[in-house]
């Protein structure tokens, strides 16, 4: 299996895009907890300090004009122009850097894969609620591997997402309010409860293990495949990517010995899956596994924890790559 190895341009790239993309997004962050704007109005010639919650006007009183009230504006005011001032800063450099990245030709998500993943990322829900399992992921074991693996990567229209649990802060609707605060037009799939697609036709599925408590009130409603469970596994991989519009957004995967065998059990067993896609599947996990023993250390095939947690469903697959691969070499680089 072809494992091209990135040049030193490319990865001084990726790393420089890791840190500007931090900076920036701390400082995006720290904005989207502020509240929305402070306001004074006036009622019956006395003046009241608001807090908006949103653009139609729509508030709550924080009382009336006084010294604690001015305090509270002008610290608001204050920290609010701060932080605006070191987001557009950091966005210029971190622009700059995803400039550099699509020049160097670097692996590419689409621009409304970044949209929702930039958002999720924002919202603190990636890694700790959803996590990329469908195609996408494979860029960021690509940037983790330091290098393209295989052919090139699945240009899709979906966005494969894992739900993991409880969102933060207890929200009942996590997933839709993500989707609905990048695109209104998202809706969900009548004919499949577990997809939602936007006006453009761009389409987001959702899936979960049955042992995640997924929220029921939420949309769309995760399909619940046992497999899925396989992907909770391990240590995971977080990683920035750039969209093609040049954009950058964060992907977190789950562990790649584990994406790479539930690939592999996918190529094998997947229930109405044609030839291609299947075929897809295969070269996938077999890339991920080639690779691994040398880019990833951190990833051991053949850790003595990773070996015990092996289900049984997925034992055969690795007996069958491990012993056909046993005597194969990677490129020494």
């Amino acid at each position: 299996m072809l494992i091209a190895p990135f040049t030193d341009e490319q990865l001084r790239t990726i790393i420089n895009l890791e840190q500007h993309y931090a900076v920036w997004s701390e400082a995006d962050h720290a904005l989207s907890l502020l509240p929305y704007g402070f306001k004074w109005k006036s009622a019956k010639a006395r003046e009241y300090l608001y807090e908006m919650q949103d653009r139609k006007g729509n508030g709550k009183s924080l009382g009336l004009r006084s010294e604690e009230t001015e305090r509270l504006y002008c610290s608001y005011r204050a920290k609010k122009e701060e932080l605006i001032e070191r987001r557009n800063r950091s966005s210029m450099t971190l622009d700059q850097t995803c400039r550099i990245y699509r020049a160097l030709r670097l692996p590419l998500l689409s621009a409304e894969a970044a949209k929702l993943l930039r958002k999720a990322d924002q919202q603190r829900l990636l890694g700790t609620h959803l996590m990329v399992v469908g195609a996408d992921a494979m860029i960021a074991y690509a940037l983790e591997m330091r290098g393209w693996i295989g052919s090139p990567f699945d240009r899709t229209g979906t966005l494969d997402l894992a739900v993991l649990g409880k969102a933060p802060n207890s929200r009942s609707t996590p997933v839709w309010s993500l989707l609905k605060a990048v695109d209104r037009t998202y809706t969900v799939n009548p004919k499949a409860s577990f997809q939602a697609r936007n006006a453009k036709g761009y389409t987001v599925e959702l899936a979960a293990a049955p042992s995640q408590a997924a929220v029921q009130a939420d949309k769309p409603i995760p399909v619940r495949k046992q497999e899925q469970g396989w992907l909770l596994l391990g240590k995971r991989v977080s990683r920035v990517a750039v969209a093609r519009d040049g954009s950058p957004a964060r992907v977190v995967a789950p562990d790649p010995r584990w994406y790479a065998l539930h690939s592999l059990w996918l190529a094998d067993h997947g229930e109405g899956v044609s030839e291609d896609v299947r075929f897809k599947h295969r070269r996938r996990g077999e890339a991920l596994l080639a690779g691994i023993p040398r880019l990833l250390p951190t990833h051991s095939l053949s850790d003595p924890g990773f070996l015990e947690m092996m289900p049984p469903d997925l034992r055969p697959l690795y007996d069958r790559y491990t012993s056909a691969h046993q005597d194969a070499s990677l490129p020494d680089w």
